[in-house]
């Protein structure tokens, strides 16, 4: 499996080559802005998942989001960038309609959530946010069960929402596009990960730090509300 996810990789590789080979053919290097992300990650067997997802014949339900899904590549190249540099600052993807109108030079109209990344790449600014948010759509259903990770400089909380809350349930066509329930039958304990001893969140902390949870849930109501997220999806992930 994972000799077949690296040829997967090494064939992306290579056609990524080939188009920034041909915007220099075509003398659009010094003009053009290119950003190449993805959506998620995937599991390898780490924390005993393989993919993103439980999938069975009978139904649907969501993996713990931790680094190996939650953590994706962003990498921006700037028109006339000779010299590579590596930031550790959050980003999200509602940044990068921000950042391809600043780009062009394009005043934000105020209707977008996210952040420009300019002026993280020209080193006037460190941070645009100081958490950032990982999560399925929370849409599919006003109700608890759906994973989020929120992550801070520190920690990384996995969260589904509130444990008193009946469980999401709605149908889906998910990754293979056949249709199936996603359930819970609960709604699954949250997890805390101290990021700068466990990078790789091996070791759940929560029972120790439920202070430092319950702050991580607060923000990131407060980025979904900043956001303009509707309270009928917001009451079910206001408790630890």
């Amino acid at each position: 499996m994972r000799a077949l996810y690296a040829g997967e990789v090494s064939l992306v590789d290579t056609w990524v080559g080939h188009l920034l080979k041909r915007v220099e053919e075509l003398g659009l290097a010094d003009e053009t802005l290119i950003i190449v992300t993805t959506d998620h990650g995937f599991y390898h067997g780490e924390h005993n998942r393989t993919g993103k997802s439980h999938i069975t014949k009978e139904g649907f339900s969501y993996c713990q989001l931790y680094t190996e899904v939650a953590a994706i590549p962003l990498i921006i190249r700037m028109p006339g960038q000779t010299e590579a540099q590596r930031l550790s600052a959050f980003a999200q993807p509602p940044d990068f309609f921000p950042t391809i109108l600043d780009f062009l030079g394009v005043p934000d109209p105020g209707t977008t959530n996210g952040a420009s990344l300019i002026p993280l790449i020209e080193g006037s600014k460190q941070q645009n946010r100081d958490i950032a948010i990982t999560s399925p759509c929370i849409a599919h259903e006003a109700n608890a069960g759906i994973p989020a990770t929120i992550t801070s400089e520190e920690w990384s909380l996995i969260y589904y929402g509130d444990p008193q809350a009946g469980p999401a349930q709605f149908t889906t066509r998910a990754v293979d596009t056949l249709y199936r329930l996603a359930e819970e039958t609960r709604v699954p304990p949250s997890e805390l990960y101290y990021l700068p001893d466990d990078p790789n969140m091996n070791s759940n902390v929560i029972g120790e730090h439920t202070d430092i949870a319950e702050e991580l849930v607060g923000r990131h109501i407060e980025m979904l509300e900043s956001w303009g997220c509707d309270e009928k999806y917001l009451k079910y992930r206001r408790k630890l």
